[in-house]
C-alpha cells in the first residue's frame, strides 16, 4: 500500500508476510530476513544477521537503531561503503532526526519523510519500499530503490531497520 508520494519519492508498505517474490531484486534479502526470524518471531534481531548473510549487498546495506521512544530519531549503526561512495557522505554512528531534516524533495539527502516513514514501519510492524531519483554528479539522474526490513531484539517490539539498496547498474556497477 502506498504510504506517501512526495515530488520525487514513493513510499510503500507491505505486511511482514508479503511474498518475497513481490520484492523483485530484493526477494533474496527478504527470504534471508525471514529465515533468520524463524517461525516463532515476527523479525530477526540484528545479532542474528552475519556478514555472510549480507553477501551480494556488501556496501549497499544500512541499519538504523531507533533512538527515541516517540520521535523519528535514529542512530545509524551501519552505512554501506558503496552508499557513501555514491552519495558522498558516511553517517555511520550519527544521530539523524526527522525534526532536523529537510521536509522532502531533496533526492540527495535523508529527508523528514524518509525518517517519518522509517518510524512508521517500526511502529506498525511493516516492510517498506522506497524509490526515487538521485541526482549525483554533473546532473546524472539515476533511480534508487530500497527495501526496509524491521528487526526486533526482544521478538516483539521493532527497534531497528535493515535496509538493502539498489541503484541503476549502468551508472554505478554493483
Amino acid at each position: 500500500m502506498e504510504w506517501k508520494t512526495d515530488p520525487y519519492w514513493r513510499y510503500e508498505t507491505f505486511s511482514l508476510d508479503a511474498p518475497a517474490d513481490s520484492f523483485d531484486i530484493f526477494a533474496g534479502p527478504v527470504r534471508m530476513w525471514r529465515e533468520k526470524a524463524g517461525p516463532e518471531r515476527p523479525a530477526p534481531d540484528w545479532r542474528d544477521i552475519t556478514l555472510a548473510d549480507l553477501e551480494g549487498w556488501w556496501g549497499w546495506s544500512q541499519v538504523y537503531d531507533l533512538a527515541d521512544p516517540v520521535e523519528a530519531v535514529f542512530r545509524v549503526r551501519l552505512w554501506g561503503s558503496r552508499l557513501a561512495q555514491v552519495l558522498g557522505y558516511d553517517i555511520t554512528g550519527k544521530i539523524i532526526r526527522a525534526a532536523d531534516s529537510a521536509p522532502a524533495a531533496d533526492a540527495r539527502l535523508i529527508t523528514r519523510n524518509d525518517l517519518e516513514f522509517a518510524r512508521y514501519l517500526l511502529d506498525e510492524g511493516l516492510i517498506g519500499r522506497g524509490s526515487g531519483p538521485l541526482n549525483i554528479e554533473h546532473g546524472i539522474d539515476i533511480n534508487y530503490f530500497e527495501i526496509m526490513l524491521p528487526l526486533s531484539a526482544d521478538g516483539q517490539a521493532f527497534d531497528k531497520l535493515l535496509y538493502f539498496c539498489w541503484i541503476n547498474k549502468d551508472v554505478f556497477p554493483r
